[in-house]
């Protein structure tokens, strides 16, 4: 599958360099006031696209990510 990349393999990290590298890429373009979510494979999987936005949307940000962290541990 073209652009498949395993979930296993760290493509890349954060490290204790000062600068990071940011990756921004999709089908919508940045606006002001978007939401950005940093998270662990925990919710990759466990919580669809839909939902995370959804959640990310419609809370706060503490409330959303307390209920994408139970979401996900609930299943």
């Amino acid at each position: 599958m073209p652009g498949y990349i395993p979930k296993n393999i760290i493509t890349r990290s954060l490290g204790p360099s000062e600068k990071v590298q940011v990756d921004l890429e999709g089908p919508f373009p940045l606006v002001e006031g978007d939401t950005f979510l940093l998270c662990s494979d925990g919710l990759s999987g466990q919580v669809a696209d839909e939902e995370l936005g959804m959640i990310l949307g419609s809370l706060p940000p503490r409330e959303a990510v307390r209920s994408l962290v139970d979401l996900a541990n609930l299943r």
